[in-house]
C-alpha cells in the first residue's frame, strides 16, 4: 500500500496518507479523484494509473472522490 505525503492545500501542514491499488483498479478515466480527510477539512488528490499524484485540489467542484480509509 503506497504511502503518499504532501503539503495540505487548505492549512499548509504536511499530510501523509495511504492509497491502495483498488482506487485505480476499475477506473474508466484518469486521473482518479481521491478524497483525503485532514482534521476538520479535506482535499482531493488526482491519481494516475500508477498512483502518482497528478493534481491536488481543495475545490468542491471536483467530481465525487473516492473516500480515504
Amino acid at each position: 500500500m503506497p504511502l503518499k505525503a504532501l503539503k495540505c492545500p487548505v492549512c499548509g501542514e504536511r499530510v501523509a496518507f495511504k492509497v491502495t491499488n483498488e482506487v485505480v483498479k476499475n477506473a474508466v478515466q484518469f486521473p482518479v479523484p481521491f478524497k483525503v480527510i485532514h482534521g476538520d477539512h479535506s482535499f482531493t488528490v488526482h491519481l494516475d494509473s500508477g498512483l502518482l499524484i497528478s493534481r491536488v485540489s481543495a475545490s468542491t467542484n471536483d467530481p465525487p472522490p473516492v473516500e480515504s480509509p
